[in-house]
């Protein structure tokens, strides 16, 4: 699995706690974790607060390792008018600090994080496994997201606030999960992509992504992800854009893939060509 378009958010660390502002409010859950997919993605979310200070957090995973996207939406949930980054806080100390993007996501007016982020560093040898064109099972280390209770959106926010979110251990192994049964319907199940001694890889820059030809072809200010499946030709035999304008564009964007989107074929554990899948998702 590729991204070649976000990266993982640099996560840094401060020794010391950042100062609880006057006016910080921390939210209890008032729903449970609600899991459910789409052809295209999955996403966890769970509401917090009541009324006037209330938050809809939404966790969306494109990829089997579970990176996913943060999305906020909710009376609370409104970025100060001159803030250009919100800081992300994990717990006390270990914070993200992301810019965004507003505007109206799945029906919802929302505000998206970006890029895309793991809880806390990187598991143990991801970072290699990248670096080598190496199957990646799972991007963050499960230790670190059980011990992850909370979540405090800080700087950049009109109104500063928290969320008791409770362990998210469990939450990110149901998203991961789901991601793994998302990908076994794209034509090479999670089991095989794991066992492949090398994934799929594009071949040099696809400038044609950034064109007009295909830009035109996306639904204006939307998150959208396109996913291939790639021969043991390096070339893309099946193809799926979600953030389309219409089905047509959408169409008419793969057919362009497929015709331009060149890869070095993913190698089974023998080291012959084999199909695999791969996914890039891009932000507004």
């Amino acid at each position: 699995m590729q991204f070649r378009y976000l990266a993982v958010a640099a996560l840094a660390a401060t020794s010391t706690t950042p100062a609880a502002a006057q006016d910080f409010v921390m939210l209890e859950p008032s729903s449970d974790w609600a899991l459910s997919m789409t052809d295209d993605y999955c996403v966890i979310a769970r509401n917090f607060g009541e009324g006037a200070e209330s938050v809809q957090l939404d966790l969306r995973a494109y990829d089997p390792g579970a990176l996913f996207h943060v999305l906020l939406s909710g009376p609370l949930a409104q970025p100060a008018p001159t803030a250009e980054r919100i800081r992300f806080v994990l717990g006390t100390s270990e914070y993200y600090d992301p810019t965004f993007v507003t505007g109206t996501i799945g029906g919802r007016t929302s505000t998206m994080l970006k890029p895309v982020f793991s809880l806390g560093p990187l598991a143990d040898g991801a970072a290699e496994r990248l670096e080598a064109s190496q199957p990646v099972s799972t991007y963050s280390n499960p230790e670190v997201e059980a011990a992850v209770r909370e979540f405090r959106f800080l700087d950049g926010m009109q109104q500063q606030f928290g969320l008791k979110t409770g362990s998210m251990g469990h939450v990110m192994d149901a998203l991961r999960v789901c991601a793994r049964q998302l990908a076994d319907e794209w034509g090479v199940t999670f089991a095989e992509h794991m066992a492949l001694s090398r994934v799929a890889r594009q071949e040099g820059p696809f400038r044609w992504l950034g064109s007009r030809g295909f830009q035109r072809r996306l639904a204006e200010g939307s998150l959208w992800s396109l996913r291939l499946l790639v021969g043991e030709d390096g070339r893309a035999v099946d193809c799926r854009l979600s953030g389309a304008a219409s089905a047509a564009d959408a169409e008419q964007a793969c057919d362009m893939a497929k015709d331009r989107a060149r890869f070095e074929p993913a190698l089974d554990a023998e080291g012959n060509p084999a199909r695999d899948y791969w996914v890039i998702t891009v932000q507004p």
